[in-house]
């Protein structure tokens, strides 16, 4: 996984939607406005389509970490095997969750309000620590 360029652009890719989720998220729901009245909403509809990309990026990245090895958080081995990287992610509750939240545009055309988009706050955990991927990075100062 670290050796892999397509390992880290997936991961890369995913930073950068958590990010742009970071900051269009709050944005949509602060002031109580939805896909039908998106002048309540800063940045209105140009903003509710950008979180809806972010969205449907970060569910692309998470279907391609079904097929990307990683550490596994009690043995500290690589997990390189596919079904057995598949059954940890899929045994995931947090996966899951990071799922789920990537089709919260889906609940909100059936009738949910922005306040959905709360539960995005489960795709914080690669700004907290470098997914691995990307686990030389958590030495540099800068990215600290």
């Amino acid at each position: 996984f670290h050796l892999s360029p397509a390992a880290r652009m997936v991961e890369l890719v995913r930073l950068f939607t958590v990010v742009g989720t970071c900051i269009a998220a709050p944005l949509s729901f602060i002031l109580s406005g939805d896909w039908n009245s998106p002048d309540l909403v800063p940045g209105g509809r140009a903003l509710l389509a950008f979180d809806c990309t972010m969205d449907v990026v970060y569910a692309i990245c998470l279907a391609l970490r079904l097929r990307i090895s990683f550490l596994h958080p009690i043995t500290k081995k690589e997990v390189v095997d596919i079904k057995n990287i598949q059954q940890y992610f899929c045994g995931s509750f947090i996966w899951w969750l990071q799922v789920i939240s990537s089709f919260s545009y889906l609940w909100l055309g059936l009738g949910a309000t922005l306040l959905l988009n709360n539960l995005k706050i489960i795709r914080v955990g690669p700004l907290l620590r470098a997914p691995d991927a990307l686990w030389r990075w958590e030495d540099n100062i800068v990215v600290r």
